[in-house]
């Protein structure tokens, strides 16, 4: 049977436990209502998508705040039929993980990561991580889950140049941007490919509790405009410069010093 959205039972079942076959059975989750549906499947039907470009895992994960009610267990339970569709993204670019790391579900995060930790470093076509996904949902352990699982990701930049921190502070959400600060790899001063930098973005924010938060956390640890940044830049070209042409000085002078100690000697030599 298929739903509006040529969804499938199996996508029906994943997304609200709903099987015409099995009654009085939601309370105990949906995790019996899809190992009923599994029984008669196949891998082509788990990994069909929807006219949304969800599949079965997609749903599932996405509907984790629902967790008390067996999401985890159903997505594992999927994975355990195709763990292939960990690699399958939606026309996006964006897998599961992107989805529930967006959300804040902890527990399917946990066990998308466990199933593959590399999840956290695949990119949707915005070149987006999960970690950048999480950036924007308000969930600061998923955060420090995703960074637990690789924590080079913080230094990835989007195909705009957006760190997480870019992304957190766009987003207003202080606690993340504390929590990012804290980690050496984060590059407080890193630029958008538009030249700005997380303080280039906080001083555009409207003025709020969370923005003035966010603003301070990233003036304590180092932050600056782009042009301050520049600035800073054109002084240390001008510093290395400089330098270059002190050394060039001193070797003219050392050689010019040799060659008067040589003729000296030589002279000698032939007196």
């Amino acid at each position: 049977m298929d739903g509006g959205h040529n969804d499938t039972e199996l996508h029906l079942a994943a997304q609200r436990g709903d099987l015409v076959a099995v009654k009085q059975i939601l309370d105990k989750g949906h995790l019996e209502v899809v190992k009923e549906l599994l029984k008669s499947t196949t891998k082509e039907n788990i990994s069909r998508k929807n006219r949304s470009g969800f599949d079965s895992l997609h749903i599932s994960a996405s509907q984790g705040h629902q967790a008390r009610n067996g999401h985890t267990a159903v997505v594992l339970e999927l994975l355990s039929r195709d763990s292939s569709m960990l690699e399958v993204p939606r026309s996006n670019g964006k897998n599961a993980l992107h989805y529930t790391a967006r959300l804040g579900h902890l527990e399917i995060v946990k066990a998308l990561l466990e199933k593959d930790p590399q999840l956290a470093r695949r990119t949707d076509k915005k070149g987006q991580t999960a970690l950048h996904m999480a950036a924007k949902g308000e969930s600061c352990d998923v955060v420090k889950l995703l960074l637990d699982a690789d924590p080079a990701i913080i230094m990835l930049p989007d195909k705009f140049g957006n760190t997480a921190l870019h992304v957190a502070t766009r987003k207003k959400r202080a606690e993340i941007v504390r929590e990012l600060l804290h980690l050496p790899d984060t590059n407080v001063n890193a630029l958008t490919r538009d030249r700005k930098t997380p303080l280039d973005i906080a001083d555009g924010l409207d003025v709020s509790e969370e923005s003035t938060e966010i603003r301070e956390c990233l003036a304590r640890c180092g932050a600056i405009l782009a042009n301050e940044l520049n600035q800073a830049r054109d002084e240390l070209k001008k510093i290395v410069s400089q330098i270059k042409k002190d050394v060039r000085t001193q070797f003219e002078q050392i050689r010019e010093t040799n060659k008067d100690i040589t003729g000296y000697f030589q002279i000698n030599t032939y007196m």
